[in-house]
Order: structure tokens, then C-alpha cells, then sequence
């Protein structure tokens, strides 16, 4: 920032002569007050241990592997080649964003209409 003459500030009371502080005689706009409330009811979930995720093998359950995501990936590229020959002339590309993009399928969907 410099000063209306084109002298750089060297010092702090410097900055204060060339500082534009309109902003503070411009009144604050209060909007609604934000509010925490606490529930008076306490709720408890029980969790299980690692020890019985291991015992009761529910790992494979609970959580993804590899396997899966690439079970994802397959059944992803399937619906992306099945939209391509419904709709000739699209590439890969697009049909991935047509199918994942909902704004896209509204759209195609009212063309259809």
C-alpha cells in the first residue's frame, strides 16, 4: 500500500496515515444469534471392541476391501458402456458425467419427456 503521494510506509503510525478505515463507521449487521442447546435425554450406543470385530470376523463386513472397489469400478464402467450405446455418439467422458451428474440426467430426462 502506499500513500497518496507514492511513498512506501515505513513504519506503523505510516500505515495508519495511508490505511483507509471507512469500513469502521459502517454499523455492523447483526444477524440472528447463534444458539447451543444441550438435549436434557442422554442416549448411549454400545460399541464393540477390536478384540470382537476379530473374534466374530465382521471386519469383512463393516468395512470395504480391494475387492470391492474394483467390483465398484466394473459395475460403474458397465453403466457407462450401456449408456453409450443407448445414446450413439457419446464418449466415455461424457457418459460418466451425464450418469453421475444428476443435474446432467434431469436434463436428459426432460429431453426424453
Amino acid at each position: 500500500m502506499s500513500s497518496p503521494n507514492g511513498t512506501k510506509p515505513t513504519i506503523l503510525s505510516d500505515l495508519m496515515l495511508v490505511a483507509d478505515f471507512r469500513f469502521l463507521l459502517k454499523p455492523l449487521k447483526m444477524g440472528k444469534y447463534k444458539r447451543v442447546k444441550f438435549d436434557e435425554n442422554v442416549y448411549v450406543r454400545e460399541t464393540i471392541t477390536r478384540e470382537e470385530l476379530n473374534e466374530h470376523k465382521l471386519k469383512d463386513k463393516i468395512w470395504w476391501c480391494a475387492d470391492d472397489y474394483r467390483k465398484f469400478n466394473d459395475e460403474s464402467n458397465q453403466d457407462i458402456f450401456k449408456f453409450m450405446l443407448k445414446f450413439p455418439g457419446i464418449d466415455y467422458f461424457t457418459a460418466r458425467k451425464m450418469i453421475y451428474n444428476y443435474h446432467f440426467l434431469e436434463v436428459l430426462e426432460s429431453i426424453n419427456e
